[in-house]
């Protein structure tokens, strides 16, 4: 979804509304899941254990898609140089 999320907004808007565009397909979606797979009765219960991996996994790769759309984009850098300011 994150990847979805990203090529369409790349192509259709500009950056800021790209990169809400983002956030908004692949963050705001966990609480509906978890939602849906403990109401309905034909689920099991280990349904929700992926799901709780990504309440773990989503916000760490938003920061990492920030900090590339920020530095990496926006201003042009390298990978080696966004690695070297942030450390």
């Amino acid at each position: 979804i994150l990847a979805a999320g990203a090529g369409l907004g790349r192509t259709l808007l500009d950056t800021e509304r790209s990169v809400a565009l983002v956030y908004a397909t692949s963050m705001r979606n966990l609480s509906i899941a978890v939602a849906v797979v403990v109401a309905a009765e034909s689920v099991p219960a280990e349904a929700v254990l992926p799901i709780a991996l990504a309440y773990i996994l989503q916000p760490p790769l938003g920061a990492i898609y920030m900090h590339y759309r920020r530095d990496m984009v926006g201003e042009g850098l390298s990978l080696r140089e966004a690695i070297t300011e942030v450390v």
